[in-house]
């Protein structure tokens, strides 16, 4: 049987579904029968939710991209250079 704190310590990987069939049975009795568990899991499923939606895409470095172009030609070159 499961206790208070090995819900705390598996929580992430419950709530990320990395679990075995078995290890979320045994979670799940355990929040059949612990509502402060139950509860801790709702709010913590609901802060990781908030915080994928808030989740920005990288903003873009048209420079940085620029540069990295830049050293594949460069390098692209050199290959086909010594394959000749």
């Amino acid at each position: 049987m499961l206790r208070c704190k090995d819900i705390g310590k598996l929580s992430s990987d419950y709530i990320d579904n990395n679990l075995s069939p078995i290890m979320r049975l045994k979670i799940k009795i355990h929040l059949f029968m612990c509502h402060h568990c139950r509860d801790f899991i709702r709010q913590f499923s609901l802060t990781v939710e908030a915080l994928n939606d808030l989740k920005a895409p990288l903003p873009e470095n048209k420079r940085l991209d620029e540069q990295v172009y830049r050293l594949l030609a460069v390098h692209k070159k050199q290959i086909n250079g010594k394959h000749r």
